[in-house]
């Protein structure tokens, strides 16, 4: 299942990439989605946008 959701507040971006973690789970620190749960490059457990004009596009595609 594919859970989509969007989060709004100051500095929703940044602050949702660092409980994110890295985008290569191993330079994820522990305590993040990414460093607890990632499997690999691939199997990273979580999409977030990484700017603001990707959260716009994003959410269009997606019909968020």
């Amino acid at each position: 299942p594919v859970v989509g959701m969007v989060l709004v507040g100051k500095d929703a971006v940044a602050t949702v990439r660092r409980m994110v973690g890295a985008t290569k789970a191993w330079e994820s620190e522990a305590g993040t989605i990414r460093g607890d749960l990632s499997l690999g490059l691939t199997d990273n457990a979580v999409h977030a946008s990484d700017s603001t004009a990707s959260f716009q596009h994003e959410t269009k595609v997606l019909g968020l």
